[in-house]
């Protein structure tokens, strides 16, 4: 082989995998883009309940970025709370899309602190960089916590849904002091779990995406892309619930999930409830009432086949029969016109039935939580 094809050879092999590190790199900054929850939905925000509860807000470091959160405080205050959960919301979302739950908890005595990831909802920063991230940014909300005053003398117990799910178990490779920790739907491996998405999204090919995904995460995070669930649920005491359904198709009952490692964990106060109800068993379709879940499903349906309607064409026809010139349809009209119809859309339904909390399963949670009050444990060993 002459100098020449060797120097072809290994040209073509830079270049691809050059390729394959920018393809994986703008795959991972789209994912982790800054993320606005819609204001307009049929799950409640807090502007529907702040005459009923009492909500501080907050603002602490994580990193560079400075990250805005919320305490809320039970009846009584902070003083009589029995406990502070902090909660860590999932991957496109915020935590005022589980005060369902949230003021569930508000509601048996405990007070909530939660916050928005990295570029998240009014957070800073530019994009939330990855996975790795969620732990960081909940260590950073317990060492806030730890320095104020009336918030660090509260028992803590952490609870996470998917992304948060991972993060209030891996976070548990820092050593906080905790009472106890639930996860719902988390994984138990960042890259393992970036992987699963990748088959979905390129099929067999998806292999090559491995080491540039390895390489990126390691020089983002350094040495944080060694952080696992297993290993930061087997480095505490603490009581650790992991709830998990079988019909998850994000987060694999049986791959990427943590219950599926649950014989790698050492911890002896492991818990764990395995949701196997056919159609209320997915990701996240288990936090409302069975009711609220069908109700939500239908009109959530019907507004995407609505919304699908709303198009240049369908805008140009609705001016001609008013009697109105359309002028010049611009796809910002588009986009505006469709936040016009979510807006009425969602101002029509009936909201209470669409937030009603899956009661079954938080009255199991509570009681986790109560047993966790009344449990002496070591936070951490070596």
């Amino acid at each position: 082989m002459t100098g020449l094809a060797i120097t072809i050879i290994l040209l073509t092999i830079l270049a691809f995998l050059a390729i394959t590190f920018i393809i994986a790199m703008a795959v991972q900054r789209q994912t982790f883009r800054t993320i606005q929850i819609e204001k307009y939905s049929s799950l409640k925000h807090y502007s529907d309940y702040k005459d009923r509860y009492a909500r501080r807000t907050v603002r602490f470091p994580s990193g560079k970025n400075q990250l805005t959160g919320a305490v809320y405080t039970p009846k009584g205050g902070l003083d009589r709370a029995r406990g502070l959960i902090v909660f860590a919301h999932g991957i496109w979302s915020g935590p005022e899309e589980y005060l369902m739950l949230i003021l569930w908890l508000v509601d048996r005595g405990y007070a909530v602190f939660t916050y928005n990831a990295t570029s998240y909802n009014g957070s800073e920063g530019s994009w939330a960089r990855g996975l790795y991230q969620s732990p960081l940014d909940l260590n950073a909300a317990l060492t806030f916590i730890s320095k104020e005053r009336k918030l660090s003398k509260l028992s803590r117990y952490l609870i996470g849904h998917s992304w948060g799910g991972f993060a209030v178990t891996a976070v548990l490779n820092f050593c906080p002091e905790v009472r106890g920790v639930i996860s719902l739907s988390g994984f138990d491996q960042p890259i393992k779990m970036t992987m699963a998405v990748a088959h979905k999204m390129f099929g067999g090919i998806a292999g090559i995406f491995h080491l540039p995904l390895v390489i990126i995460n390691r020089c983002i995070f350094g040495k944080n892309v060694k952080l696992s669930a297993v290993s930061g649920i087997n480095r505490t005491q603490a009581p650790v619930l992991l709830v998990h359904g079988k019909e998850d198709d994000f987060i694999g009952f049986d791959t990427t999930s943590i219950i599926s490692q649950k014989d790698r964990i050492s911890n002896p106060n492991l818990k764990t409830i395995t949701l196997d109800e056919p159609g209320y068993c997915g990701h996240n379709s288990y936090f409302l009432s069975k009711e609220s879940e069908a109700y939500a499903e239908e009109i959530n349906n019907k507004f995407e086949e609505e919304e699908k309607k709303i198009t240049k064409k369908s805008l140009k026809e609705a001016a001609r029969a008013s009697g109105m010139k359309s002028g010049r349809i611009t796809k910002k009209k588009v986009q505006e016109a469709k936040q016009a119809f979510r807006k009425s859309y969602y101002q029509s339904i009936d909201r209470e039935k669409t937030n009603l909390p899956n009661d079954e399963l938080y009255e199991k949670l509570y009681d986790f939580l109560k047993n966790c009050e009344n449990k002496e444990t070591e936070s951490c060993q070596e």
